[in-house]
């Protein structure tokens, strides 16, 4: 069945919305990062490619309300610490031609060729996307040092390659130290990771008590509430795997943790289709079909600037 609707944007240029959100669905099976990302509520309309968008955030109420109040004592006021970050949106898109007819346009579907491969690098452009904001907005960083040692930075800075594997001991290590430093769980009990590979492997060897539970174990047939792509959880942590940008070595791989509200999607449009009839004005002899999105994503939490921190970088490889 056709779920080819295609609408005039102007000229000879046409959008299919139908097809769009069924393929950013699909697509987004294969962005790993992506399942760390508090999706957007709304969109941010009217703003161009270039513009920031102003984020406000709330922080903690740090004074105590411990004192016992007499019976005619006021009320004592505290402030609610705000602080504002910026997110500039921009404008990505790839296009490619289209050799087909009208007619196979109005067929077109998921299932066709040319729309799983525009979803798949859309998928792995925003997998980039993610990953950069991972990197430049983490706040922690963890490197194994030995069986049941490893170093725990807060200034974001790059910890270095590890020279252990990842195992439980980190894990809980990990889990430990990012409750002493103010990073709320992402679903109200547990973090969120996405690793590499080798790191997930390394996970799921340390058989010891307490240690990996495949999902399958406690979301037998789909449980609500359980993540897309979810492989298991340990630690109050609950992982994700990606092989396309995470870089992953022979020993020891690499991953992210984040808590609640870490990374924010900022969209203006999200992902589309859109078909050109005539590309050049060559009277239609050239046609093209492209993918396009207005949007960004944002690190949102800083434990320097705001005592509360969202990303941990397990260390490289």
């Amino acid at each position: 069945m056709s779920l080819t609707t295609w609408s005039q944007v102007q000229g000879t240029v046409f959008a299919n919305e139908q097809l769009s959100k069924k393929l950013r669905r699909i697509s987004e099976k294969n962005t790993k990062c992506s399942a760390l990302v508090q999706p957007a509520e709304d969109l941010n309309l009217g703003k161009k490619a270039g513009e920031a968008v102003a984020l406000r955030l709330a922080g903690r109420i740090t004074d105590s309300a411990t004192t016992a109040l007499g019976e005619t004592t006021p009320v004592p006021f505290s402030r609610v610490p705000e602080y504002y970050i910026t997110a500039t949106v921009n404008r990505y898109a790839r296009a490619v031609a289209w050799t087909g007819t009208m007619q196979d346009l109005d067929r077109m579907d998921v299932e066709d060729k040319t729309v799983q491969a525009l979803g798949e690098h859309h998928a792995r452009t925003v997998n980039a996307l993610v990953y950069a904001q991972l990197v430049s907005g983490r706040s922690f960083c963890y490197r194994p040092t030995g069986a049941a040692a490893g170093t725990f930075n807060t200034d974001g800075t790059s910890a270095g390659a590890p020279s252990a594997v990842m195992s439980l001991w980190h894990l809980q290590n990990i889990s430990r130290n990012l409750l002493k430093n103010n990073t709320p769980y992402a679903d109200g009990s547990n973090y969120l990771a996405v690793v590499s590979p080798t790191l997930k492997f390394n996970i799921i060897q340390d058989t010891q008590a307490g240690g990996w539970t495949d999902v399958k174990k406690y979301a037998p047939g789909g449980v609500e509430g359980v993540f897309k792509n979810e492989l298991g959880s340990v630690c109050n942590i609950r992982f994700f795997e990606d092989n396309d940008i995470l870089p992953d070595g022979a020993t020891y791989g690499s991953g992210f943790l984040v808590g609640y509200d870490a990374i924010r999607e900022v969209p203006v449009y999200p992902m589309h289709l859109r078909y050109n009839g005539n590309v050049g004005g060559d009277f239609g002899n050239q046609q093209a079909i492209c993918w396009q999105m207005l949007c960004t994503w944002k690190a949102i939490w800083n434990f320097t600037a705001h005592g509360q921190g969202g990303i941990l970088h397990l260390a490289d490889t």
